[in-house]
């Protein structure tokens, strides 16, 4: 029985580091995935250069991913997840509780936008560039987690008297729409030349887009 006992121990840290080392591999290639949309787009993410982009054989990405529909959406997710997590951190209240509606919105709306203005080939991967069926799906489900975010500090804000009460998920996807397509034409590939950082005019852009936003969240108050 010892001998048994002792057996089913080791099959189960065999399996544990097997697993480990998957998910290792899995995250490795998904990386190298995203580093070559950050730099041409998904046309330059073929299976093959993944691969190599991974040090991996072309036979261990599809180990991996069903097909490059599957691996892309995997990418996605990985990246849209880290932009949506950074927007909701910055969009809650401050541990004080004293930051206000305007405050969250602005913030959310800067943090968005200048971050897409940095890194902009994978922003525009993430927001417009096609790829598929899985990634348009992919697309919808975040797009639903930055109306999300918005709609619940407009919530917040109409309970602190803040805000007029309204329709806030019409204003939500307003908010949602309004900052992703006024960044689509500044991060597009054809956009004028120049580093992928975040340039003077690009404050101004911000500014506006802000402003913009602002403008449609109906505030009590003068």
């Amino acid at each position: 029985r010892t001998e048994r006992w002792f057996t089913s121990c080791v099959a189960y840290r065999q399996t544990a580091r097997t697993r480990a080392r998957l998910a290792a591999t899995r995250e490795q290639i998904v990386r190298a995935t995203l580093d070559l949309v950050a730099t041409a787009g998904w046309e330059a993410a073929t299976v093959s250069s993944i691969a190599a982009a991974a040090g991996v054989a072309t036979g261990t990405v599809y180990r991996h991913a069903a097909g490059k529909d599957e691996l892309f959406a995997q990418a996605f997710r990985t990246a849209a997840g880290w932009e949506l997590a950074r927007v909701s951190a910055v969009a809650d209240p401050h541990a004080d509780g004293t930051a206000s509606t305007v405050e969250r919105i602005d913030a959310a709306l800067r943090v968005f936008a200048e971050r897409a203005l940095r890194g902009r080939r994978l922003a525009y991967a993430l927001l417009a560039e096609p790829a598929g069926t899985a990634v348009e799906a992919e697309r919808l489900t975040y797009r639903g987690g930055y109306r999300g975010v918005f709609r619940d500090v407009l919530h917040d804000g109409v309970t602190a008297g803040q805000i007029v009460p309204h329709d806030t998920e019409v204003v939500a996807a307003a908010l949602v729409g309004a900052m992703g397509e006024a960044l689509i034409g500044p991060v597009a590939p054809l956009a004028p030349a120049g580093p992928d950082t975040a340039t003077p005019d690009a404050a101004d852009r911000i500014d506006a887009l802000v402003a913009t936003c602002l403008r449609a969240v109906p505030f009590t108050g003068p």
